[in-house]
């Protein structure tokens, strides 16, 4: 189970560092789509991964207050 949970945990990194990379460009539209991508995916592992659920939760946050963030760039 801990292999699964590492592979859907990068694939959340990765849509959040390409969403970083678009927040800097000032792509803002960009970014929160790729944040709502990692919300998805971190969405779908909640019900697989409870012995995880915790560590979900801070990464949950952390992309919804970054696509909060990005709301209040692109007004």
């Amino acid at each position: 189970m801990k292999e699964k949970f590492d592979r859907q945990k990068a694939k959340v990194e990765k849509a959040k560092e390409d969403a970083a990379a678009e927040f800097k460009k000032g792509c803002y539209a960009e970014a929160i789509n790729l944040y709502k991508k990692a919300a998805d995916i971190l969405a779908n592992c909640a019900e697989y991964f409870t012995p995880y659920k915790k560590e979900l939760a801070q990464m949950e946050a952390a992309v919804f207050g970054n696509i909060a963030f990005c709301y209040s760039k692109d007004q």
